[in-house]
């Protein structure tokens, strides 16, 4: 009887704790489109623009103790040949997002007009000081569509 008095108490504080937390990110909802490769989530809205795209959106470590640092993202447009006509990176990143932190970032690519597609690619590492540190990379083809 003690044991299950216990593990109920433990199991309150678990969800009481849980319920005050601070959300990781936010819902799924206020963005379109998102990468979640199970240490980082990556979540963006595009907006076409005269001048060129515009992605906005953050960076998130959601993983418990396990931080990602030095981190990039990039988009190139793509014509209908495959070549890269336009890319830009986005600016400075912090260096170091720590586990539940989120970090905002916005990318402007100038347009040649002649793009078909755009591919976002990241990096990162991930690890903490008492773990093995190693580099993350990704694509996200066809990263914002024109169609939506």
């Amino acid at each position: 009887m003690k044991a299950i008095t216990a593990l109920g108490i433990v199991l309150g504080l678990v969800v009481g704790l849980a319920a005050c937390a601070q959300q990781a990110w936010a819902p799924r909802d206020n963005y379109a489109y998102e990468v979640d490769d199970g240490r980082v989530y990556i979540r963006w809205n595009c907006f076409f623009q005269p001048t060129g795209l515009v992605m906005r959106g953050f960076v998130n470590s959601p993983v418990l103790m396990v931080p990602i640092k030095n981190t990039t993202l990039s988009v190139s447009g793509i014509n209908a040949q495959g070549g890269t006509v336009s890319t830009v990176q986005a600016p400075a990143l912090p260096y170091l997002i720590e586990t539940n932190q989120r970090t905002p970032f916005e990318v402007q690519v100038p347009t040649t007009g002649t793009e078909v597609r755009f591919d976002m690619w990241y990096t990162y590492t991930a690890g903490g000081p008492f773990m093995d540190s190693n580099d993350q990379r990704g694509v996200k083809m066809d990263a914002c569509p024109r169609s939506r």
